[in-house]
């Protein structure tokens, strides 16, 4: 997915000519403060004291809520936006996981499975404490929101997945390696000889990642013609090596299955794909997970690489909308 020999070529790069893709004389800059840093975002205090990034739209009644994973791991809900749109028919809320996109940087001792499930818990339980809800994963929010649904089956009444990263063993096998492995040594040293530039370690690292995810996007994921990067403001590096290496991606055991409830799952699962992905599209999908389900809808959307919901919306949501009003 991030192939870790075009991180060491664009650092590579950077040393020789001393060019990037921002200069780095606004080196504090280069990725946007996360939501403890900057008091004018939205932002949700969690049990345990740090800050999650999160947004909503329209009216809660308590009832109608859809709640979105994003993906990544330690991606941000900025390509997710327009699902504002469904908000005359249910309560929208948006949000940066655990160590992710604008959300607090936590300790690497947090950033797991369980806690992120525990998370959502807390979202459920303050916007919709009395009802069942609509979840919605995307990518890497697509197995989160699986392990949510094998962790509390009951919890869920419309499940939407877009695209969904493998679910369990058998699909990661499938999958293949995610290879960036941001712990690796040499780019150790080159985050920490950045150190007089930028300070902030997880600002340095997000930033590289960031780097790697834009060089990968179209070879991996067919983002369309119409784009040149990914629709994403900051990405938390720390999340994504701590959740890839706890489901086996970086060493390869793959040691996990979120679909153990979906045989009983007892409502219709929307599951969407665009016929033009490549790493984890059509193919995969019809490969991997369509049949881990005793009701789904299978959709395509022609055209559309792996970001549906921002380079082909209102397609994508008009599946949704027709879903939710069922």
């Amino acid at each position: 997915m991030f192939k870790r020999f075009r991180v060491m070529f664009i650092l590579f790069v950077v040393l020789l000519s001393g060019c990037t893709l921002k200069d780095m004389d606004e080196a504090p800059n280069l990725v946007p403060l996360t939501v403890d840093k900057n008091s004018e975002l939205p932002a949700f205090l969690l049990s345990d004291g740090s800050l999650i990034h999160l947004e909503t739209f329209g009216v809660n009644d308590g009832t109608n809520v859809l709640i979105v994973l994003h993906g990544g791991p330690g991606g941000d809900y900025s390509a997710y936006t327009n699902l504002a749109q469904l908000s005359d028919q249910y309560f929208i809320v948006l949000w940066d996981q655990r160590g992710s996109g604008l959300s607090e940087r936590v300790s690497d001792k947090t950033l797991s499975v369980q806690n992120f499930i525990q998370d959502l818990n807390e979202i459920v339980e303050y916007f919709t404490p009395d009802s069942q809800f609509a979840l919605l994963g995307h990518s890497w929010g697509g197995a989160f929101a699986a392990a949510y649904v094998d962790a509390f089956p009951d919890s869920v009444n419309k499940l939407i997945l877009i695209e969904p990263m493998a679910m369990n063993k058998s699909a990661a096998k499938n999958m293949g390696g995610m290879e960036l492995d941001l712990s690796d040594e040499d780019l150790s040293r080159f985050l920490e000889a950045m150190d007089h530039n930028i300070p902030d370690s997880d600002a340095r690292g997000d930033y590289m990642m960031a780097i790697s995810a834009i060089l990968d996007s179209e070879d991996d994921f067919g983002v369309g013609e119409d784009s040149n990067l990914l629709p994403i403001k900051r990405t938390g590096y720390r999340a994504w090596n701590a959740i890839a290496g706890e489901l086996g991606f970086i060493d390869g055991n793959y040691d996990y299955n979120f679909t153990t409830q979906f045989a009983a799952f007892p409502h219709q699962v929307l599951l969407i794909a665009g016929s033009e992905s490549y790493r984890i599209g059509e193919s995969f999908q019809r490969q991997n997970h369509v049949q881990l389900f005793a009701d789904v809808d299978f959709r395509i959307v022609s055209g559309a690489g792996h970001y549906l919901l921002f380079y082909r919306p209102d397609d994508t949501i008009s599946i949704i909308r027709e879903y939710l009003g069922r």
